[in-house]
């Protein structure tokens, strides 16, 4: 999603791709693309990413991988900072590797002005 190509993104994606964000589900890789996916485009072409500790492993035919990082950017026009934790799992078949599950959260990140009260 960072590289800002939809179409790229999409052809990552397994036709029967399960994406778990803020409560909710996208079931297919059209509904994920036809929604969501421009919202999370417009975020991260512009966000800073810090990534602090990543994880993957691979057996077979599945490769799954988790993240801890910090977004920093906008979102309708003011700062946003969140702590994130993903998780990703991918699926190998005679097409290359797609993404088949991911289940994304998130928190703000309190400012020490905030942590104190």
């Amino acid at each position: 999603m960072k590289s800002s190509d939809l179409k790229q993104a999409g052809s990552l994606l397994a036709d029967d791709v399960l994406i778990l964000e803020r409560g909710g589900a996208e079931r297919s890789r059209e509904e994920y693309l036809g929604g969501h996916a421009k919202h999370e485009d417009a975020f991260l072409k512009e966000a800073h990413i810090q990534i602090k500790q990543r994880t993957a492993r691979c057996k077979w035919r599945h490769a799954w991988g988790g993240t801890e990082s910090e977004l920093h950017g906008t979102r309708q026009g003011k700062p946003v900072a969140v702590r994130s934790t993903e998780t990703l799992v991918l699926r190998r078949d005679a097409n290359g590797w797609r993404l088949v599950r991911s289940h994304w959260s998130s928190q703000p990140i309190k400012s020490d002005v905030n942590e104190k009260s």
